[in-house]
């Protein structure tokens, strides 16, 4: 093998890596996104049982777990180490993440999916 041989193959198997390596990455960001979401449907749950005893009180994630419905199995920060926001308006409940950023109130944010309703 000649020198020219040996950097053209390292140079490919440095191209494959880098291409894998994008790749990777992509997935764990989706995986954190649909974590979040995971996490703040869970969240939206033990919220609604909390109303459901407290009346209309909207609680946060610190009181959740005082009062034992968010078990410490559960987080309460999201894949990017923010505590979620929960806000109740009337009986709408939204369990928010700020997102990749941090940020609060932007483009990025993560909440729980809607519910879809089924016609039947």
């Amino acid at each position: 093998m000649t020198l020219i041989e040996i950097l053209v193959v390292i140079t490919i198997i440095a191209m494959i890596t880098g291409g894998v390596a994008i790749s990777v990455m992509r997935a764990k960001d989706e995986a954190d996104k649909v974590m979040a979401q995971t996490d703040a449907a869970n969240i939206r749950s033990s919220v609604m049982l909390f109303r459901i005893t407290n009346h209309s009180e909207c609680p946060t994630m610190e009181r959740l777990r005082v009062e034992q419905i968010l078990d410490e199995g559960r987080r309460d920060q999201d894949p990017w180490g923010n505590v979620y926001r929960i806000t109740c308006t009337g009986s709408r409940i939204k369990v928010v993440s700020n997102g990749p950023d941090g940020q609060a109130d932007n483009e990025d944010d993560i909440s729980a999916p809607k519910k879809r309703r089924e016609d039947g």
